[in-house]
Protein backbone atom coordinates (compact mmCIF):
# COMPACT_ATOMS: atom_id res chain seq x y z
CA UNK A 1 0.00 0.00 0.00
CA UNK A 2 1.29 3.44 -0.96
CA UNK A 3 1.20 6.20 1.64
CA UNK A 4 0.39 9.52 -0.05
CA UNK A 5 0.38 12.95 1.59
CA UNK A 6 -1.91 15.77 0.42
CA UNK A 7 -0.96 19.23 1.68
CA UNK A 8 -3.28 22.10 0.72
CA UNK A 9 -4.95 24.75 2.86
CA UNK A 10 -8.20 24.32 0.83
CA UNK A 11 -10.25 21.27 1.82
CA UNK A 12 -12.17 21.35 -1.49
CA UNK A 13 -8.90 21.13 -3.43
CA UNK A 14 -7.67 18.22 -1.27
CA UNK A 15 -10.93 16.31 -1.79
CA UNK A 16 -10.91 16.93 -5.54
CA UNK A 17 -7.32 15.75 -5.90
CA UNK A 18 -7.87 12.73 -3.66
CA UNK A 19 -10.81 11.56 -5.81
CA UNK A 20 -8.72 11.84 -8.99
CA UNK A 21 -5.77 10.02 -7.43
CA UNK A 22 -7.95 7.18 -6.15
CA UNK A 23 -9.36 6.66 -9.66
CA UNK A 24 -5.86 6.67 -11.19
CA UNK A 25 -4.34 4.23 -8.69
CA UNK A 26 -7.38 1.93 -9.00
CA UNK A 27 -6.50 1.42 -12.68
CA UNK A 28 -3.19 -0.07 -11.57
CA UNK A 29 -4.87 -2.08 -8.78
CA UNK A 30 -2.74 -0.30 -6.22
CA UNK A 31 -4.11 0.41 -2.76
CA UNK A 32 -3.45 3.89 -1.42
CA UNK A 33 -3.66 5.43 2.03
CA UNK A 34 -3.91 9.22 2.29
CA UNK A 35 -2.65 11.58 4.97
CA UNK A 36 -4.09 15.10 4.71
CA UNK A 37 -2.44 18.32 5.89
CA UNK A 38 -4.07 21.76 5.89
CA UNK A 39 -0.80 23.67 6.34
CA UNK A 40 2.96 23.39 5.96
CA UNK A 41 3.25 23.40 9.75
CA UNK A 42 1.02 20.32 10.13
CA UNK A 43 2.99 18.57 7.37
CA UNK A 44 6.33 19.28 9.04
CA UNK A 45 5.08 18.01 12.40
CA UNK A 46 4.27 14.62 10.79
CA UNK A 47 7.12 12.19 11.44
CA UNK A 48 6.19 9.11 9.38
CA UNK A 49 7.92 8.87 5.99
CA UNK A 50 5.52 9.14 3.04
CA UNK A 51 5.97 7.47 -0.34
CA UNK A 52 4.80 10.59 -2.15
CA UNK A 53 3.60 14.09 -1.33
CA UNK A 54 1.30 16.31 -3.39
CA UNK A 55 2.11 19.78 -2.15
CA UNK A 56 0.31 23.04 -2.91
CA UNK A 57 2.62 25.96 -3.57
CA UNK A 58 0.36 28.82 -2.54
CA UNK A 59 -0.32 28.48 1.19
CA UNK A 60 -0.30 31.12 3.94
CA UNK A 61 2.54 31.46 6.50
CA UNK A 62 4.83 28.98 4.73
CA UNK A 63 4.42 28.11 1.07
CA UNK A 64 4.93 24.71 -0.53
CA UNK A 65 8.48 25.37 -1.69
CA UNK A 66 9.57 26.45 1.77
CA UNK A 67 7.99 23.32 3.25
CA UNK A 68 9.70 21.13 0.64
CA UNK A 69 13.07 22.76 1.31
CA UNK A 70 12.68 22.02 5.02
CA UNK A 71 11.82 18.37 4.28
CA UNK A 72 14.94 18.02 2.13
CA UNK A 73 17.08 19.58 4.88
CA UNK A 74 15.75 16.89 7.21
CA UNK A 75 16.84 14.20 4.76
CA UNK A 76 13.41 13.24 3.45
CA UNK A 77 13.49 11.41 0.12
CA UNK A 78 9.73 11.57 -0.44
CA UNK A 79 8.71 12.02 -4.07
CA UNK A 80 7.13 15.48 -4.36
CA UNK A 81 4.54 16.62 -6.89
CA UNK A 82 3.86 20.36 -6.75
CA UNK A 83 0.33 21.71 -7.28
CA UNK A 84 -0.05 25.30 -8.43
CA UNK A 85 -2.23 27.75 -10.26
CA UNK A 86 0.86 29.23 -11.91
CA UNK A 87 3.85 27.73 -13.67
CA UNK A 88 6.53 30.37 -13.14
CA UNK A 89 8.60 28.78 -10.34
CA UNK A 90 10.23 25.86 -12.12
CA UNK A 91 13.74 26.66 -10.85
CA UNK A 92 12.58 26.23 -7.26
CA UNK A 93 10.96 22.92 -8.19
CA UNK A 94 14.29 21.80 -9.62
CA UNK A 95 16.09 22.80 -6.41
CA UNK A 96 13.84 20.63 -4.21
CA UNK A 97 13.90 17.77 -6.76
CA UNK A 98 10.17 17.81 -7.45
CA UNK A 99 9.04 14.93 -9.63
CA UNK A 100 6.30 16.83 -11.45
CA UNK A 101 4.03 19.89 -11.57
CA UNK A 102 0.24 19.68 -11.76
CA UNK A 103 -1.92 22.77 -12.22
CA UNK A 104 -5.18 23.92 -10.69
CA UNK A 105 -7.99 23.33 -11.50
CA UNK A 106 -6.89 19.68 -11.67
CA UNK A 107 -7.12 17.85 -14.97
CA UNK A 108 -7.52 14.05 -14.96
CA UNK A 109 -5.00 13.53 -17.79
CA UNK A 110 -2.38 15.63 -16.02
CA UNK A 111 -2.96 13.75 -12.75
CA UNK A 112 -2.77 10.39 -14.57
CA UNK A 113 0.57 11.40 -16.07
CA UNK A 114 1.89 12.34 -12.63
CA UNK A 115 0.69 9.02 -11.18
CA UNK A 116 2.42 7.13 -14.00
CA UNK A 117 5.70 8.90 -13.24
CA UNK A 118 5.26 8.23 -9.54
CA UNK A 119 4.68 4.50 -9.99
CA UNK A 120 7.68 4.14 -12.30
CA UNK A 121 9.86 6.00 -9.80
CA UNK A 122 8.90 4.40 -6.48
CA UNK A 123 7.67 0.92 -7.37
CA UNK A 124 11.03 -0.62 -8.31
CA UNK A 125 12.44 0.49 -4.94
CA UNK A 126 9.64 -0.42 -2.57
CA UNK A 127 6.98 -2.66 -4.04
CA UNK A 128 6.57 -5.85 -6.04
CA UNK A 129 3.66 -6.87 -8.24
CA UNK A 130 2.86 -10.60 -8.12
CA UNK A 131 0.05 -12.99 -9.02
CA UNK A 132 -0.95 -15.19 -6.07
CA UNK A 133 -3.82 -17.69 -6.42
CA UNK A 134 -4.75 -16.04 -9.77
CA UNK A 135 -5.07 -12.67 -8.07
CA UNK A 136 -2.87 -9.69 -8.89
CA UNK A 137 -1.50 -8.03 -5.79
CA UNK A 138 1.22 -5.67 -4.62
CA UNK A 139 3.50 -6.48 -1.68
CA UNK A 140 6.11 -4.38 0.06
CA UNK A 141 9.70 -5.40 -0.69
CA UNK A 142 10.60 -4.42 2.87
CA UNK A 143 8.34 -7.22 4.14
CA UNK A 144 10.01 -9.96 2.05
CA UNK A 145 12.36 -12.20 4.04
CA UNK A 146 13.30 -14.73 1.34
CA UNK A 147 12.26 -16.15 -2.03
CA UNK A 148 12.81 -19.76 -3.08
CA UNK A 149 11.98 -21.97 -6.05
CA UNK A 150 8.88 -24.15 -5.74
CA UNK A 151 7.40 -26.56 -8.32
CA UNK A 152 8.17 -24.51 -11.40
CA UNK A 153 7.45 -21.20 -9.66
CA UNK A 154 8.59 -19.50 -6.50
CA UNK A 155 7.48 -19.01 -2.91
CA UNK A 156 7.81 -15.54 -1.41
CA UNK A 157 8.14 -15.59 2.38
CA UNK A 158 7.18 -12.31 4.04
CA UNK A 159 6.92 -11.21 7.65
CA UNK A 160 3.25 -12.23 7.82
CA UNK A 161 2.50 -14.48 4.82
CA UNK A 162 3.81 -16.83 2.15
CA UNK A 163 2.84 -16.23 -1.48
CA UNK A 164 3.12 -18.47 -4.55
CA UNK A 165 4.05 -16.79 -7.82
CA UNK A 166 5.13 -18.09 -11.25
CA UNK A 167 8.35 -16.35 -12.23
CA UNK A 168 11.97 -17.45 -12.31
CA UNK A 169 14.48 -16.32 -9.69
CA UNK A 170 16.54 -14.69 -12.45
CA UNK A 171 13.65 -12.50 -13.55
CA UNK A 172 12.31 -11.56 -10.14
CA UNK A 173 15.68 -10.52 -8.73
CA UNK A 174 15.91 -7.92 -11.50
CA UNK A 175 12.77 -6.33 -10.01
CA UNK A 176 14.05 -6.25 -6.44
CA UNK A 177 15.95 -3.51 -4.66
CA UNK A 178 19.56 -3.64 -3.47
CA UNK A 179 18.69 -5.38 -0.17
CA UNK A 180 18.32 -8.69 -2.02
CA UNK A 181 20.96 -11.17 -3.09
CA UNK A 182 20.85 -14.65 -4.61
CA UNK A 183 22.80 -16.99 -2.30
CA UNK A 184 22.42 -20.20 -4.32
CA UNK A 185 20.52 -21.56 -7.34
CA UNK A 186 17.25 -21.80 -5.44
CA UNK A 187 17.15 -18.91 -2.97
CA UNK A 188 17.15 -15.12 -2.71
CA UNK A 189 17.30 -13.45 0.69
CA UNK A 190 16.76 -9.97 2.11
CA UNK A 191 19.92 -8.85 3.90
CA UNK A 192 17.88 -6.77 6.35
CA UNK A 193 16.45 -9.99 7.83
CA UNK A 194 19.75 -11.75 8.52
CA UNK A 195 19.99 -12.85 12.17
CA UNK A 196 23.38 -14.58 12.07
CA UNK A 197 26.14 -15.69 9.70
CA UNK A 198 28.41 -18.71 10.17
CA UNK A 199 31.39 -18.34 7.90
CA UNK A 200 33.39 -21.53 8.32
CA UNK A 201 34.17 -23.96 5.50
CA UNK A 202 30.53 -23.72 4.52
CA UNK A 203 28.84 -20.34 4.77
CA UNK A 204 25.41 -20.49 6.39
CA UNK A 205 23.00 -17.62 6.95
CA UNK A 206 20.27 -17.70 9.57
CA UNK A 207 17.25 -15.46 9.00
CA UNK A 208 15.01 -13.96 11.67
CA UNK A 209 12.24 -16.47 10.90
CA UNK A 210 14.60 -19.33 11.81
CA UNK A 211 15.32 -20.33 8.22
CA UNK A 212 18.94 -21.41 7.66
CA UNK A 213 20.36 -21.01 4.15
CA UNK A 214 23.56 -22.47 2.73
CA UNK A 215 25.58 -20.26 0.41
CA UNK A 216 27.02 -22.05 -2.59
CA UNK A 217 30.83 -22.29 -2.58
CA UNK A 218 31.23 -20.39 -5.83
CA UNK A 219 29.11 -17.51 -4.48
CA UNK A 220 30.60 -17.37 -0.96
CA UNK A 221 33.07 -14.53 -1.59
CA UNK A 222 30.61 -12.52 -3.68
CA UNK A 223 27.84 -12.84 -1.06
CA UNK A 224 30.22 -11.89 1.77
CA UNK A 225 31.44 -8.79 -0.03
CA UNK A 226 27.96 -7.73 -1.09
CA UNK A 227 26.55 -7.99 2.45
CA UNK A 228 29.43 -5.92 3.87
CA UNK A 229 29.10 -3.25 1.15
CA UNK A 230 25.32 -3.08 1.58
CA UNK A 231 25.57 -2.58 5.35
CA UNK A 232 28.21 0.13 4.91
CA UNK A 233 25.93 1.96 2.44
CA UNK A 234 23.07 1.79 4.94
CA UNK A 235 25.23 3.36 7.63
CA UNK A 236 26.46 6.24 5.47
Amino acid sequence: MLKIGLCDDEEIARNSLKDLLMACFAKFKIEVEFEEFESAASLLSYTTELDALLLDIDMPSMDGFEAAQELRKRGSKVEIIMATGMGSRFKEAFDIKALQFITKPFDIKEVEHAVNLLIKKIFPKKYLKIVHMRREMVISQNDIISICTDYGGIQIHTVNNTYSHYESLEKIISRLNEAFICVNRTTILNIDYIADIKNDKEMQIKLINGEVLSVSRRRKREVNEYIIEYKLRQQS
